[in-house]
């Protein structure tokens, strides 16, 4: 890895976070430009997302997710998934294809000992779910899941869907 790549990837990752999404999609572009990378492509999908690019946002993310297992990655991987799966709900309305992602998430943590990640696998499972009582269990279950963890932003995403899924309760009374 070429220390210009390394630091357009930190770079990318910062302008991320710092919401800078034309210089997010500059830095991780420059990254693949060099060398195939699972970090920049999963970059380049959030950053085309937040720019409105959804379809090439899904297209990077599914190639990240693909580096990611490749390289064995497994936090990775389940990150990626579970925000494909999101997307493609949200995004698209395609529930089939939002399940499979949803799907490829389980599995690969089948054998792992329940978790944050598992948490965020239930948050995106409830996310639009028509049955709310469901989706309230599922979404407490990851909440629980958080605590027990300390991951204040699991937590705080499942309470504010706990609240939302409050909120279109009474909507429906």
């Amino acid at each position: 890895m070429g220390v210009m790549s390394d630091e357009s990837l930190a770079a990318g990752q910062a302008a991320l976070r710092a919401g800078r999404w034309p210089e997010a999609r500059a830095a991780f572009e420059a990254v693949l430009a060099e060398r195939e990378s699972a970090e920049a492509s999963a970059g380049l999908g959030a950053a085309l997302w937040w720019l409105g690019e959804s379809a090439a946002g899904v297209t990077h993310g599914s190639r990240a997710y693909a580096l990611f297992r490749r390289n064995g990655d497994l936090v990775g991987a389940v990150q990626t998934a579970v925000w494909l799966g999101i997307t493609y709900k949200s995004d698209f309305a395609n529930f089939a294809a939002a399940n499979g992602w949803l799907g490829r998430a389980e599995r690969l943590l089948e054998d792992v000992a329940p978790g944050p990640l598992h948490g965020w696998v239930q948050v995106a499972r409830a996310y639009r779910m028509d049955d709310l009582d469901a989706a309230a269990t599922l979404t407490g279950d990851a909440a629980e899941l958080a605590r027990a963890a300390g991951d204040a932003d699991l937590e705080l995403t499942a309470l504010a869907q706990l609240g939302r899924r409050a909120a279109d309760a009474d909507i429906e009374r």
